[in-house]
Formats: structure tokens, sequence, C-alpha cells
């Protein structure tokens, strides 16, 4: 586990949710001893359904299903016959697909639709070299492989209804001398692939799609398009918008679409991510997911999963981000699973803070439409955590909010510097004496997933067993790489502290700071509002 610069590990919400715009359903772990390992990366279908391989503790290997409430075998057997070494694909009708090795080494591509195994292809017979499918919703299953003989090259197939279908082939003589292993197929059986053109674009590597014969292209690595290289792996979606990662001539890496006209860059590493992985996720509902690696330089937290290129706003979570009660992300292991609901299935592995419990699992990602969605328009006003009704509660006013997104914000009292260490990050946490206010911290997480300019933010906090004169109680702000103090009005009566931020991050309730501290804070001001006075104040406290 990486050394967290700043806010380093973010926010779990209530309900087990991470990311404030997210909700997560643990699928399967290793809690119960059922299973010992997950080796390979989940895939998820419409229903939420997820497909995975996993070893049993009992010396077996298998294909599985499972939604969080159930878990159904769909191929099961010895380690010692057989292997996995791809992850499983499954469609919105429940289908799996998968590669499976026997012990002789052949590799075979398994269809199953709920009625039973179908080889699909078999390295022990008409092809050789056999490799990792993939699967439309009809039932189309895309795969490359190669066939015995000395003119042999490696190819691109698809198998439906028990008919195999050569797409593309590669050879001398073929205008591509190399295809990728994996060619993804949407669900107008178009093939998103990579391949290695023949004369007269000798050795030009590129991105292509097609049914078979012609071919679009995408975009080649020849120095001319800016890329030097291009993943492996594109994914294209139902409207035929392929996408894939790539690294640039000037060394950044990033994730790009296009459909055979001008590319779009979706994110890349001039961003605050400092690596973006190469597996990415493309729903035909447009959201794209991927793992990456934020920059130390910039105070966005550390790696993880996320959906755009804010790294606090389009989180979906985070290594030390707290996933179930008492346990904390150590590790994810993203595959690009993502349906087109945007619900993500990723690998995690998880601890206690003693560290005496470890455990390793797949989980459901689910966004929460719950958050308030805001358009674009002016002075919009929302209420988050019950109102100002609510301890923790929040109202947020938005002066002008520039590019639609939900908002949300989270409410967490850790009771100790450790704790609050888990929500803030170390360094956060070394920066300033926050002076505990009160028996418990008091710290409020806001998210918004569009743009905005000014927000006025009122808070409701707790007063009970106060430690502190409560007229000396401020909100401050983690912005910048520092606490702040922006200029802000308590109200003693109502436990309301109201400020204006133009951008979102943690928010801590603390003591005014010492004038020594206060240049370096940039505090503001400071305005006691007095409604009644000191007497009628405990009276109406009472």
């Amino acid at each position: 586990m990486k050394t967290l610069p700043v806010v380093a590990v973010m926010f779990s919400a209530v309900c087990h949710a991470v990311a404030a715009n997210y909700s997560f359903t643990n699928i399967v772990d290793d809690a119960d001893g059922a299973f010992s390992s997950f080796s390979t990366v989940a895939s998820v279908n419409a229903s939420g359904m997820v497909a995975f391989s996993a070893n049993g503790s009992g010396g077996t290997v298998g294909i599985y299903k499972g939604n969080g409430s159930s878990t159904n075998a769909m191929f099961q057997g010895s380690q010692a016959s057989y292997t996995l070494p791809f992850s499983p694909v499954i469609n919105d009708g429940g289908a799996v697909a998968y590669l499976r090795s026997d012990l002789g080494g052949n590799n075979n591509v398994i269809y199953d639709s709920g009625l039973g195994p179908t080889v699909v292809a078999s390295g022990g017979g008409a092809f050789i070299n056999v490799n990792q499918p993939m699967l439309n919703d009809g039932g189309t299953v895309s795969f490359g492989a190669s066939t015995p003989g000395p003119d042999s090259g490696f190819n691109l197939y698809t198998w439906s209804g028990g008919v195999t279908t050569a797409r593309y082939y590669s050879s001398a003589e073929s205008t591509f001398i190399g295809l990728s292993t994996v060619a993804s197929v949407n669900n107008n059986g178009v093939l998103g692939f990579n391949g290695t053109l023949g004369p007269p674009e000798s050795q030009v590597n590129g991105l292509f799609f097609g049914t078979g014969g012609a071919h679009t292209t995408i975009t080649l690595a020849n120095g001319g398009t800016g890329f030097s290289f291009l993943s492996s792996f594109p994914t294209i979606n139902k409207s035929g918008v392929v996408l894939f990662h790539a690294t640039s001539t000037n060394g950044k890496t990033g994730i790009y679409s296009g459909n055979g006209g001008p590319l779009t860059t979706y994110v890349d590493t001039t961003s605050p991510y400092a690596s973006i992985h190469a597996n990415t996720g493309f729903s035909d509902g447009g959201t794209i997911a991927f793992y990456a690696s934020t920059d130390s330089l910039f105070d966005y937290g550390p790696d993880g999963i996320f959906i755009g290129p804010n790294p606090t706003a389009d989180r979906v979570i985070s290594i030390g981000d707290e996933l179930f009660p008492g346990l904390f992300v150590t590790s994810l292991n993203y595959g690009g699973a993502i349906n087109e609901h945007g619900q993500i299935a990723f690998n995690y592995t998880v601890e206690n803070l003693a560290h005496t419990v470890t455990r390793h699992g797949i989980a459901l990602a689910t966004p929460d439409s719950s958050a308030p969605l805001l358009n674009s328009s002016f002075a919009q006003m929302v209420t988050v955590g019950g109102g100002l009704a609510t301890i923790g509660g929040l109202q947020a006013t938005f002066d002008t909010v520039n590019d639609p997104g939900r908002f949300s914000a989270d409410f967490f009292r850790p009771t100790n510097s450790a704790d609050l260490a888990l929500r803030i990050g170390e360094t956060a946490l070394n920066e300033v004496d926050f002076g505990l206010a009160t028996p418990s911290y008091q710290v409020w997480q806001l998210e918004f997933s569009g743009t905005f300019s000014d927000a006025a933010l009122v808070f409701h906090y707790d007063d009970a067993g106060l430690l502190a004169d409560e007229s000396q109680l401020v909100i401050r702000h983690y912005t910048g790489g520092q606490w702040t103090v922006p200029n802000q009005t308590i109200d003693t009566v109502n436990n309301t502290i109201t400020l204006v931020a133009n951008s979102f991050s943690p928010f801590i309730l603390s003591n005014v700071p010492e004038p020594s501290s206060a240049a370096l804070l940039a505090l503001g001001g400071v305005v006691l509002l007095r409604r009644q006075s000191s007497r009628d104040r405990r009276r109406a406290k009472q």
C-alpha cells in the first residue's frame, strides 16, 4: 500500500458507500473458506450478475456467476486437470464464454448459456493457439486462433449457433501480417481489434473495426498520428465507437475513442493522473471506467478506479477506502467490467486496522441515483444528509452550475486522530492542530461530478459535549494542499455555520486557529451571529 500524500484516504459513506455517488455489494469473498483465490478479474452484465473464476479450497477451479445473494457454478474441475487463464465474460442473457486449458495444454473456448458447456473452438482440433473469447448479447463469440500447417497465421473468428466464421486473416499475402489475440464484438457483430498492416504499409500497427474483409481504420501508430504504442485490446460499443488505451510520442498515456473520424481524448496523463492502466471499461451507456495512479504533485488521493478526468469528483473507489465496516482497501484489480447502467465489478483486498484480518473478493459498485442532479443554471439550492434539521446535514446554494452533475455530502464522526487520518490522510492530519472541539471530530466530504462557480454552504454541527467555546468554532476547508478558514458565520442558536466555497473536498469542525497559525491558514473572517442574549441562548438549549 503506497504512502498516501495528502487527502490520501477519501471518505466512506453510510451503507458501505465509499465514494459519495456509489454503493457497494460484496459479490463473493474468501471469508468462509469456500474459495481460496480469485486470480482473474470479473465481468458484469446489465442485470448486475457478475461472472468470475475462482480456486476452491479443496483444490477445485471453476467459473461462477453471482449477484451478492447467490452464487452458481457454471463449471468446476480439478486444479490438477484444468486451468482458467483468462477472465470469463457474461452477456445480458446470462450466457458465459471463457477459455479453459486442459491437462495436455490445449486451450478450449467454451460457451454456456445455462444449458451446459459447448466447445466453440479447441486447440486440439481444427485450431492451435486458441485465445481469450469475447461475447455479445446475441450469443456471438469472438476469438483469435491459428490453424495447423506451414502457412498458418493468427486469425480472428466469430461463432454463433454452432457456426464458425473467419473474419480477418493474418499472413504475408493478406491485408494484415499480424492480429491481436483478442477482438471485442458488439451487438451488431462488429469486431474491434488491433492489427499490423502488410504492404504497402508494412509493419504499421493500428486499431480497426469491421465485420470481415473490409475494415475501418481508427488510428495508426506510425508517428504521424501522435501515437507510438496502441493497446492490443480495444473495446467497441453498440454504436460502433472504439475505445482504446495508447501511448503518445511524447510518452504520455491516455484513453481515446473514435469511429473512423477525428479521435476524442477522454483522459490522459497531462491531467492529475500519473499513469493510466490499459484495461478500460466502456459501457453502452457511454460511461468509461479505468484504473489510474494519481500524480503525487497534486492533492487528489491514492490510486483507484475512476470514471473521468477529475480524480475527486470521478472517483469510484481508491486504495485506503473503507469498503466494508472496519475493512480498508489495500489493493484493487480492475479489468474493464462495466454495464450499461454504469455498474462496475472489481477485485479487491481489504484489511482491518490491526492487520489481523485480510479478505480477498469481488465487489460491484452501483451509481447512487439518489444524489441530487443539478442541471446547468443559476441559483440552485439543494439539501443532503437530512438537511439542516439533522446533525451533519447540509444545505448548498449553487451560484452557477456550468456543467450538470450529482452533488453529495457525507458526514463522519472519527473519535480519535488515527480514525481521522483514515478519513483525510496523514499529511492533512499533521498539518494543523484541529483542537478537538467535541468528543468526536465532525467531518464533511462534499463531491460534485459537474463544474460550478461558488456555492454557499450551511453545515449543521453537533454542539453536544462541546470541549470549546462554541463561539470559537470554525469550519476548515482543505484546498490547494492546505487547510484554510474561509469567511463564515456561526449561528449558535441553530448550530449552523455558513460559508462560501468554489471547490469541494474535506471540511472539518475545529476551533479558531491561533493568530500565529492564521496567516499560514489563510484565515478569513469568523462572525458570531448572536440572535439571542447569552442567557436566552442557554435557556433555549435546556
